[in-house]
């Protein structure tokens, strides 16, 4: 028996102008993710959240929305925010160090699940230095790092 689409929803810090939106995503059995962002006017908004499973989006992008269902659907990304997102399964062991290590590079984490951590790579990180980093890593098996 099939089962429903579901949702990758988090609960974000909220502020007191933050709202919800819905982002699609293309995986077997999940159909949208709920990302935090900040209204600016106009139907756009800035995205607060770190995407967990929705691609093209990341954090600092302001999108602009249509409303489905009296819900707020991410329609595009009008502005890249410059953040890149990425995606990695991790040893357990290893993964309280990669997330000290990470944080301390300048990146902010999200931990979904148990072995997933998902990370903001900023434009003002060394980012070749932490992909060099993380690239080692999957060379020794510690991390796999999602396309």
């Amino acid at each position: 028996m099939a089962h429903p689409p579901t949702r990758v929803t988090r609960s974000p810090r909220s502020a007191p102008d933050m709202v919800i939106l819905i982002a699609p995503v293309a995986l077997p059995g999940v159909d949208s993710e709920e990302l935090a962002a900040d209204p600016l006017g106009g139907g756009h908004y800035v995205l607060h959240s770190i995407p967990v499973v929705a691609e093209g989006l990341a954090l600092g992008d302001i999108v602009s929305c249509v409303t489905v269902g009296g819900r707020l659907h991410i329609d595009r990304v009008v502005v890249p925010g410059g953040n890149t997102t990425l995606r990695l399964l991790v040893d357990t062991p290893f993964l309280p160090a990669l997330r000290r290590r990470l944080a301390a590079m300048g990146c902010r984490l999200e931990h979904p699940l148990p072995d997933l951590l998902v990370l903001n790579l900023p434009p003002d990180a060394p980012g070749e230095g932490i992909r060099a980093y993380l690239a080692d890593l999957a060379e020794q098996g510690v991390v796999q790092i999602a396309p």
